[in-house]
């Protein structure tokens, strides 16, 4: 799986604006996450639209955080800003192949890996990823996951 650079784009604009905490000028996400303008204005529309950003026009206007970051994990991001978020295309349609309907063997490995890895971005939010011991956070979800799928 590949992101798309608006994907990321738009985690690290979640990110300055969680971690700011304040009105937040399209200048400063711009120059100090390396997010061109246009895409600011872009994904900043997107992100409106959801419910997780507001914003104030005129002088001291900006961008801000409507949303508590907890709220907010990275599988919807993800979603949010991938043409798709699959793995394989058997995954989005078994048009694709003819195999699909044959009981690939392979179709049964995507569709386990993509489980996986939706799980595990599903446990990562935007405030998770502020915190500075990021990979104890990573760790301790990972080993809940585990347990999860053990039982």
């Amino acid at each position: 799986m590949r992101l798309n650079q608006q994907t990321n784009y738009a985690i690290r604009m979640l990110l300055c604006l969680a971690e700011k905490n304040r009105i937040v000028p399209q200048r400063e996400i711009s120059s100090e996450y390396s997010i061109p303008s246009s895409s600011v204005i872009l994904i900043a529309h997107q992100l409106r639209e959801k419910g997780w950003i507001g914003s104030d026009t005129g002088q001291a206007g900006g961008y801000y955080m409507l949303c508590d970051p907890k709220t907010v994990n990275l599988l919807e991001v993800i979603l949010m800003f991938e043409n798709h978020g699959t793995i394989s295309r058997c995954l989005e349609s078994t048009d694709c192949c003819k195999r699909a309907s044959d009981n690939c063997l392979m179709y049964t490995v995507y569709l386990r890996c993509q489980k996986l890895l939706e799980d595990y971005f599903a446990s990562i939010s935007i405030a998770d990823l502020l915190n500075p011991d990021i990979d104890s956070v990573i760790d301790d979800n990972l080993k809940r996951y585990v347990q999860s799928i053990e039982k």
